[in-house]
């Protein structure tokens, strides 16, 4: 029985897996692990330099934020031909970029949150967190699907405190369910309405 020929360092290097391969590896993880966060089809990428700026922003130019993690490589594995070291050292990267990418991600949603009013904080509310809750449902506009259909927003949170707090805001009597579905329902109307006001602005061939 021929036995099976164990790979090397120099075997692993051979069967195309260079230094571009192994970043092309950690790019496509990386955006594997981003799309259980965002859609692949809200994901848009285009050349650009460090900086840009919006047109209809009156703020400074928004600054390019860098994320890196270091892959270190010891002697003893190379020696002993621990070829899956660079799997497990992969992985890690991915999830420390992938750290820092949501790091950065909530960072630049609450600055630009901060920015325009559109936050809540339960102090304000006495630390109640069904009426703030209740409140950032009122502040925030609903989205449509690619069908036109209102979509209802995600919130994120740590699974334990999700659960906690899913289980308070279940606990509430009847009539602030039924402010929170009262709203609901105007937020999920205005948000077809304001796609079809959208595309009404289009002029589409006729049949």
């Amino acid at each position: 029985m021929e036995k099976a020929k164990r790979i090397t360092f120099f075997n692993y290097s051979q069967s195309g897996a260079s230094e571009n391969g192994i970043q092309k590896l950690i790019a496509e993880r990386l955006e594997a692990r981003q799309a259980t966060i965002l859609s692949a089809r809200n994901i848009k990428r285009y050349q650009h330099g460090r900086k840009w700026n919006v047109g209809s922003s009156d703020k400074s130019n928004s600054k390019m934020m860098a994320i890196s993690a270091k892959m270190s490589v010891q002697v003893s594995d190379i020696i002993e031909h621990k070829t899956s070291m660079i799997d497990d050292q992969i992985s890690t990267i991915v999830e420390v970029m992938f750290s820092q990418f949501m790091q950065q991600f909530y960072s630049t949603l609450g600055q630009a949150a901060e920015e325009v009013g559109n936050s809540v904080d339960g102090k304000d509310h006495g630390g109640d967190f069904a009426a703030a809750f209740l409140q950032v449902l009122r502040k925030i506009e609903f989205g449509v699907d690619r069908f036109g259909r209102a979509s209802k927003p995600e919130i994120h949170m740590h699974p334990s405190v999700a659960k906690k707090n899913m289980t308070y805001l279940l606990a509430q009597p009847q009539a602030y369910q039924e402010q929170v579905n009262e709203v609901m329902a105007e937020k999920e109307k205005s948000a077809v309405a304001r796609e079809a006001q959208r595309l009404s602005r289009y002029r589409w061939p006729e049949a």
